[in-house]
């Protein structure tokens, strides 16, 4: 498979027959782990004959009920133990009334509003899905259940409210308790193919986690749950037992939309699908080197070797039953594998065994090998998330694998462990999402309880601190200064400003008036009137310079108001919002230079507006 890098390896030599490790027991791989998550066929699901956590075999009568969540999703458990492992990983949150918070952050009760609404959401998760025969929504719930459930965990016992339990050291998935890889860093880690996902799927889950704890709907956005349904749906093992059922229903659908696990014995022989950690890292053949089991007669998964392992060999299994059937040609054997393989993870298989069987099927049909193989060829179209695909493309190959689509230039070792760091950081984000959506869910939980706390300490800091720093610092140190030193600096500009504008205008329309009268007395030597009337146009001009000047003079209030106002604004703002003092004094400074440009430049403009309608008059 191409870019096939994160797969499993043998740490030791095994012979065949030999078990690798046990997926929930004790492994040379240093943990015990069940699944991740696991859900049952819906037909099992309702029959009650197998346990819903662990689906061991119920013997008639020895059933223990959930009656939280019998009304809403009938549930079946083989023990005390399952039922109490169940309620906490995700039945609680899901199917049940319970306060999803733990008693430390719960804040009372649930509001009989809240409670209504979380029982219509969860009788419409589960109608909303009868009849699908798909194990990936309740897969998905599930998975989005356990990370709430495993980061509220941490919360507690990072703020001392509780420590973890003997029971949360054993009995679950690989590395969920103390190590380097989160549940974050393993589901960045899971590969996956783009699928369509039911737009329902979204809704419902999200309507559900919602009215569960609100602010757990933020985890599921549109983009995030169609990734974390294709995971699921990638990544999904088919449990069975002894060979598998023969009575399992035929899902309704196109061939290619029925959902497909890993199951050696396919998937219409399985009784539920589950999710794992490490197992989920293992690649397919057509030869496997191991197989999984499931010979507890539980969801804990075995990897047994078929053939003799050396240290630091691959370990493959088939993601489908291999065997040639009764009555069925090499050509066809090969040909149902990669027909299964092509439509549950979408890539053609290039092992040993295929590429031999290909000269087979080529041979049978007369043709060249690649014509042969045109119907079932597809591109592998599996991917991880951005960042660590980029950290794989860096990676070193081994020999029989594949090049990645496309190939970056060769770089050092930094590189490398720069991509590394980038996983690591996608990691942590994820893990930070579900983190945040948690608090989110608890603050609004503990909201109520403390509002009224709140309201007591705003109203004694009004009362006793706001009233000094306004009175004090405000009005009296800025204030004043401010406003006295403003005043007289926006009065002084302001007069010389219109004193310097008023001469101009009275200079440029005076001096061309003049020449002109002079001019006119010694050419023409007028009569009386002539001159009675050149006086009047003499005058007419200077009393509109005269008028020009008395309006810039009158105009000087005016600015100092609109001047004095913005200071006035500007202090009082400052003041409510309870500033620094060098914050209020350049607040200030700003609205007076706004207000004094603004001044000027109205000024200057009255006036030349002023000169330019005198203009008529000279000539």
């Amino acid at each position: 498979m191409a870019g096939a890098r994160l797969s499993v390896v043998v740490n030791k030599d095994f012979a065949a027959g030999e078990t690798i490790y046990k997926v929930g027991a004790s492994t040379s791989y240093g943990n015990r782990e069940s699944p991740i998550v696991a859900t049952l066929d819906e037909d099992v699901q309702l029959a009650g004959t197998h346990c819903t956590h662990c689906f061991r075999i119920i013997e008639a009568g020895q059933a223990l009920k959930s009656e939280e969540s019998e009304n809403v999703f009938p549930s079946a458990y083989c023990s005390k133990a399952c039922l109490a492992a169940s309620e906490k990983q995700s039945q609680s949150i899901l199917f049940t009334l319970k306060n999803p918070l733990p008693e430390a952050l719960a804040a009372g009760p649930t509001p009989p509003e809240m409670t209504e609404k979380r029982k219509a959401a969860q009788a419409a998760f589960v109608q909303g899905h009868k009849g699908d025969f798909r194990n990936v929504p309740m897969l998905t719930a599930r998975f989005v259940a356990r990370q709430v459930a495993l980061e509220t965990q941490k919360l507690l016992t990072a703020t001392a409210l509780s420590t973890p339990s003997a029971a949360d050291e054993v009995a679950d998935f690989t590395d969920a308790e103390k190590s380097d890889y989160t549940l974050a860093d393993h589901t960045e880690r899971f590969r996956y193919t783009d699928v369509a996902v039911p737009p329902k799927d979204l809704s419902l889950l999200s309507e559900l986690l919602a009215a569960t704890l609100p602010g757990l709907e933020q985890f599921t956005t549109e983009e995030r749950h169609a990734a974390m349904e294709s995971k699921m749906l990638y990544n999904a093992y088919g449990v069975a037992f002894d060979g598998g059922r023969d009575d399992r229903p035929t899902p309704l659908g196109r061939p290619e939309d029925i959902e497909h696990t890993r199951t050696p014995q396919g998937t219409e022989r399985q009784i539920g699908s589950a999710i794992y950690t490490l197992s989920s890292y293992l690649t397919h053949s057509c030869t496997p080197s191991a197989t999984v089991a499931f010979s507890a007669g539980t969801t804990e998964l075995h990897l047994v070797a078929l053939q003799p392992l050396k240290k630091g060999d691959l370990v493959t299994i088939a993601f489908v039953d291999v065997a040639q059937r009764e009555g069925e040609t090499v050509v066809d054997c090969r040909r149902r594998r990669r027909v299964d393989l092509a439509r549950g993870w979408k890539f053609a298989c290039g092992c040993a065994r295929c590429a031999e069987e290909a000269e087979v099927a080529a041979a049978a049909a007369g043709v060249a090998g690649a014509e042969a193989e045109a119907d079932v060829a597809v591109k592998d179209e599996a991917k991880v998330d951005e960042a660590l695909r980029n950290f794989e493309m860096n990676l070193p190959r081994r020999h029989d694998e594949p090049e990645p689509e496309s190939e970056p230039e060769v770089q050092a070792e930094p590189a490398v462990a720069d991509a590394a760091v980038a996983v690591e950081k996608e990691g942590d984000r994820a893990e930070e999402v579900v983190i945040q959506a948690v608090e989110h869910a608890i603050v609004s939980e503990v909201e109520q309880a403390v509002h009224q706390a709140v309201e007591e300490a705003v109203e004694a800091a009004v009362e006793e601190v706001v009233p000094e720093i306004v009175e004090e610092v405000a009005a009296e140190t800025i204030e004043e200064v401010v406003e006295k030193a403003t005043e007289q600096a926006v009065q002084e500009v302001i007069e010389e400003t219109l004193e310097e504008e008023a001469a101009v205008v009275a200079l440029e329309i005076e001096e061309p008036l003049e020449e002109e009268a002079a001019v006119a007395a010694e050419e023409i030597e007028a009569p009386e009137e002539e001159a009675a009337v050149a006086a009047e146009r003499i005058e007419e001009p200077l009393e509109e310079g005269a008028a020009v000047a008395e309006g810039g003079i009158a105009a000087e209030a005016t600015f100092e108001e609109a001047v004095l106002e913005a200071v006035t604004e500007a202090v009082e703002e400052a003041a409510l919002s309870q500033a620094p003092v060098e914050t209020v004094g350049e607040t200030v400074v700003e609205a007076v230079e706004e207000a004094l440009m603004a001044a000027v430049d109205d000024a200057i403009e009255q006036a030349v507006a002023q000169a330019e309608e005198a203009t008529p008059a000279q000539q």
